[in-house]
C-alpha cells in the first residue's frame, strides 16, 4: 500500500494531459497518490482526464505552453488553489507536423519548436521560480519525448530538433535533462512511443 500511494501529498502538474500518454501519466499519477492538475490547451481533453482519475482535489486545468503569460497564468491559479507550487511537473505536451525537409514549410517548423521546444522551456522555468521563491526542499520535472524525434526516426525536422532540445539525444534515455538549476531539483528526459494524438493540437500526417 505504502508503494502505491508514494506520492500521497505531492502536487503534480501534467502538461498535454487532455489525450494519449499526457492523460495516462495523469491517471498514474493520481493512482499513486498526488493531486493531479491535468493541463492542456483543449480544455475538453483534460476535463475528460479529471473525470477518469480516481477521487481527489484534482484539477483540469487550460494552458498553451508555447505562450509565457498563459504558463504564468497557471502557475498563479495553481499555487492560489493549493498554496503552493507543484513538486512533480511531467512536461507531456507535443505536435507533430510529420514532413520530409525538402517540404515541411516554415510555418509547421515553428509550430512544433514553439510547442514542443519553447513550451518544456516556459513551463520548466515558470515551475523551477515557484519552487525555488516558496523554499521547497526539492522537486521533480520531467521531460517526454516522442521515439518520433528519434535520429533517423520517420520524424518531421521540428520534431528532430524540439527532441534534442529537450535533452533527448542518443543515450540520454532516463538521464539528465540538458537544463541545469542550482537547486535540488530532478531535471529528467525520456523517450516514449507515441500515440496518435498527445496533446496541445492535432496529429498531422505527411500529406
Amino acid at each position: 500500500m505504502a508503494a502505491h500511494l508514494r506520492l500521497r501529498g505531492a502536487l503534480a502538474l501534467v502538461t498535454g494531459a487532455g489525450s494519449g500518454i499526457g492523460r495516462a501519466v495523469s491517471l498514474r499519477l493520481a493512482r499513486e497518490g498526488a493531486t493531479v492538475a491535468a493541463a492542456d490547451v483543449d480544455e475538453a481533453g483534460a476535463a475528460e482526464t479529471l473525470r477518469a482519475m480516481p477521487p481527489g482535489d484534482h484539477q483540469a486545468a487550460r494552458v498553451d505552453v508555447g505562450c509565457a503569460e498563459s504558463v504564468e497564468e497557471l502557475l498563479r491559479g495553481l499555487q492560489a488553489r493549493f498554496s503552493r507550487p507543484p513538486t512533480v511537473c511531467v512536461n507531456c505536451a507535443g505536435i507533430t507536423r510529420d514532413e520530409f525537409l525538402l517540404r515541411q514549410s516554415e510555418a509547421a517548423f515553428e509550430a512544433v519548436l514553439r510547442v514542443n521546444l519553447k513550451g518544456a522551456f516556459l513551463v520548466t522555468q515558470a515551475v523551477a521560480k515557484a519552487l525555488v521563491e516558496s523554499g521547497a526542499s526539492g522537486g521533480s520535472i520531467v521531460h517526454l519525448g516522442s521515439v518520433v524525434g528519434k535520429p533517423g526516426g520517420e520524424s518531421g525536422p521540428g520534431e528532430l530538433c524540439s527532441f534534442q532540445g529537450r535533452g533527448g539525444g542518443p543515450g540520454q534515455d532516463g538521464g539528465q535533462g540538458a537544463g541545469q538549476v542550482r537547486h535540488p531539483l530532478q531535471h529528467r528526459s525520456a523517450r516514449v512511443h507515441p500515440h496518435p494524438h498527445d496533446g496541445q493540437g492535432p496529429h498531422q500526417s505527411p500529406g
